[in-house]
């Protein structure tokens, strides 16, 4: 297959999925797979110098295969990107993940007016370029070719390519039953469907962690709540009041330093179209 994959932002947070007790779990049961990746960014204060360092070292000792065992670690090497690397993205890019609202705007203004320093780059400008990094750089091309080769086998060698190896996978996600029906008959139709539902469970999450200490953490909770009052109905505004106070009593009690976690996670863009172009056009 010659064209390229691409990925589409999916979410940036996930509800998790609950299988009551008279389901099949196993029947449910799709193997995805998560590329978990750490946003590598330059200190923006030296006083936090030594809490990334430390950041770091619990990142990379973090076993991603055993952690999360309920998940394909399909990744392509290394879990960091260097933020140095990552193309840029113009305002449309920006504006298909996110437009920016009247909200965001307002927060910034009321971070800075209360002498917080705001980072310049907007959530959805990291969403975007962070794209743009993973077409630049063929991740679905790569993730796809993971899929179809055995554990363990160099997925950029095409000799070590094995269509059977996603069935393997797939048939996890089967009842007894199913398995039996599809080792036995060999149905084509069950294939193509169980490796379009693999490839279109295959994530990529970014993790960006920034230090903030109590001043930084205290400021940030208080303008949220004015920004969030100032566009409450004139009927919830005394709530709103009271959320604002509620913060500005905490922030008097709080001390020490924080890590604050963005996470932005991506999903393969594959459907059945693009399973049967892989077939039929290798």
């Amino acid at each position: 297959m010659k064209t390229n994959l691409f990925f589409g932002l999916a979410l940036l947070s996930m509800a998790p999925n609950a299988v009551s007790a008279q389901e099949n779990a196993d029947s449910l049961y799709i193997r995805n797979s998560v590329y978990m990746l750490k946003l590598d960014m330059p200190a923006d204060n030296e006083e936090y110098a030594h809490a990334y360092e430390v950041t770091n070292k619990a990142f990379d000792g973090i076993d991603f295969a055993t952690r999360y065992p309920n998940y394909n670690d399909f990744n392509l090497g290394s879990h960091h990107i260097d933020w140095s690397t990552v193309p840029t993205a113009t305002k449309a890019e920006m504006d298909a993940i996110e437009k920016e609202s009247a909200k965001d705007a307002l927060l910034k203004t009321t971070l800075a007016s209360m002498g917080v320093k705001v980072d310049p780059i907007a959530e959805r400008e990291y969403a975007a370029r962070l794209l743009n990094y993973f077409n630049a750089n063929k991740f679905g091309n790569q993730l796809v070719a993971k899929w179809h080769v055995p554990q363990g086998a160099d997925y950029k060698n095409v000799a070590a390519f094995d269509m059977g190896t996603i069935y393997e996978y797939g048939k996890v996600g089967l009842s007894e039953e199913a398995r039996k029906v599809a080792q036995e008959t060999g149905n084509n139709d069950m294939f193509y469907n169980l490796h379009t539902k693999l490839l279109s469970t295959t994530y990529v999450c970014v993790n960006n962690y920034r230090m903030m200490n109590a001043k930084e953490k205290s400021a940030t909770a208080i303008a949220m709540a004015k920004v969030t009052l100032e566009f409450l109905p004139g009927i919830a505004k005394m709530a709103g009041n009271i959320a604002v106070k509620a913060a500005e009593t905490a922030a008097a009690k709080t001390k020490g330093y924080f890590v604050r976690t963005n996470a932005y996670l991506f999903k393969l863009n594959w459907d059945s179209e693009k399973t049967l172009e892989m077939y039929n056009k290798p």
